[in-house]
């Protein structure tokens, strides 16, 4: 383990700041399903006024993968919309496999 990301509190900050950038905490709190205030509190030394039962970790993991998911279903819509457009003014240029596909679906 990187010794930045030893702490939970460390780890909760790098996995915020990657996944919403410089103003992450709102958004990190919603997606845990905490408040800002609990959130603060496992970002405490020693856990705060925490739950300890919980995993946060785990959470952290599956808030990245639900991410993702989301990040997943944004591009390929927006490969529709692309091709959509490209169609509709009559843009031609060489496209990749993984678009050829796409353009089939839409």
């Amino acid at each position: 383990m990187t010794e930045k990301l030893k702490t939970l509190a460390k780890r909760i900050e790098h996995v915020g700041r990657a996944l919403y950038g410089r103003f992450w905490t709102v958004k990190m709190a919603a997606g845990l399903g905490i408040s800002r205030s609990q959130l603060f509190e496992y970002r405490r030394p020693y856990g705060g006024k925490t739950d300890r039962a919980r995993d946060l970790d785990c959470e952290l993991v599956a808030l990245i993968e639900r991410e993702q998911a989301l990040s997943q279903e944004r591009a390929a819509g927006l490969t529709v919309l692309r091709i959509e457009i490209e169609r509709t003014a009559g843009i031609a240029r060489k496209r990749s496999k993984r678009e050829q596909e796409a353009e089939h679906v839409a």
